[in-house]
């Protein structure tokens, strides 16, 4: 889109007026500079309402909820044909599941 284009081409032109006192790097929109903050603040105000874990922006929160649904899918794949039913709980590193 067009505007995506003149938002990226503001940014060459000198156009980020939002600088993180921490690190020092600019930004052209308040939103992505406070979502920025947030990294070296600890702020992670967006919460997993399976394991509660907590993500500085949405999109992270959205990528994990992800993840719990594909390893929810699997398990039921898994135990329609009788794999890993009885063995509901899975090693997250090696794969090996656990009663």
């Amino acid at each position: 889109r067009s505007s995506h284009l003149y938002r990226h081409q503001r940014g060459h032109a000198g156009g980020r007026s939002y600088i993180c006192t921490y690190c020092g790097r600019s930004f052209g929109s308040i939103l992505h500079f406070e979502r920025h903050q947030g990294t070296h603040t600890g702020v992670r105000p967006y919460k997993c309402s399976l394991c509660r874990r907590g993500f500085g922006d949405a999109p992270a929160l959205v990528k994990h909820q992800r993840a719990h649904l594909e390893r929810f899918g699997e398990r039921r794949r898994r135990s329609s044909h009788g794999g890993d039913a009885e063995k509901p709980f899975r090693c997250g590193d090696c794969g090996k599941s656990f009663s």
